[in-house]
């Protein structure tokens, strides 16, 4: 809901530094999101991982996808954590 009010809101105002890495690596940045603000871009970037498929009537993703996207996210950081020794 952040990025719908405040779209150029700087990304980590929504997201860790941890975060933004992951969906910088892990989301290969599309035409819609290099045409996009900051904090709209990662919340494309995490709305992707949960499905979305950014479609030709640009609308916005639902709370569905960004959910499943902020389910994976989670689970994708645990293992980053983890493989960079910065988890438990």
């Amino acid at each position: 809901m952040l990025s719908r009010e405040m779209p150029a809101a700087p990304a980590e105002l929504a997201f860790s530094e941890t975060e933004i890495k992951i969906l910088d690596t892990m989301v290969k940045d599309t035409t819609q999101v290099m045409s996009s603000s900051p904090l709209e871009k990662y919340t494309i970037k995490l709305a992707q991982l949960g499905g979305y498929m950014g479609n030709k009537n640009k609308h916005p993703p639902g709370n569905i996808v960004i959910w499943r996207g902020l389910r994976r996210l989670n689970e994708i950081q645990t293992g980053w954590e983890m493989a960079t020794g910065s988890c438990g």
